[in-house]
């Protein structure tokens, strides 16, 4: 309720109910959904949206949680909306490779691996080079254990 104070120079007066927290975690869960987070919603309502709207109530929790505003938050930053979504896409994607690439070391030791990892990490490697290399290691290595599998099946014949 900091935000409203610090706009209207009052304190919240109105009870908060336990319906208002249903509304705020609902909100908070919508903004998390589009890689926003609350501090950055209400920055937005109290900076930005509020204060150009002559004819708007009083700001309460019932308006700044509300579907409207949400919807209106949206709409204004669709770009930026867009532009998160594909960080956070890349961002798992990489956690993906680089999950792979430290199982894959620790299971064959190969030093190849580091060095991967060092060349990704100095830049000399992107993310796709990177992914190329790893799915490259891990079907040889598969192909290695499929290969012992069959001759060690192949020793035990009577």
């Amino acid at each position: 309720m900091g935000k409203f104070m610090g706009y209207t120079g009052q304190k919240y007066t109105i009870k908060i109910e336990p319906y208002h927290i249903v509304l705020i975690q609902g909100l908070m869960k919508e903004l998390e959904s589009i890689y926003y987070d609350f501090g950055e919603y209400l920055d937005w309502f109290f900076d930005d949206y509020y204060p150009k709207q002559k004819n708007l109530s009083a700001p309460n929790i019932n308006l700044i949680c509300s579907e409207n505003m949400l919807l209106v938050f949206k709409c204004e930053h669709t770009s930026e909306i867009e532009k998160r979504k594909e960080l956070a896409l890349r961002e798992r994607e990489e956690d993906d490779v680089l999950n792979k690439l430290e199982m894959l070391y620790r299971k064959s030791k190969d030093e190849r691996l580091l060095t991967l990892s060092s060349n990704y990490d100095h830049g000399d490697l992107n993310i796709m080079e990177l992914k190329e290399e790893v799915d490259a290691f891990e079907k040889k290595l598969l192909k290695k254990n499929n290969n012992k599998k069959s001759k060690k099946k192949g020793v035990k014949k009577k």
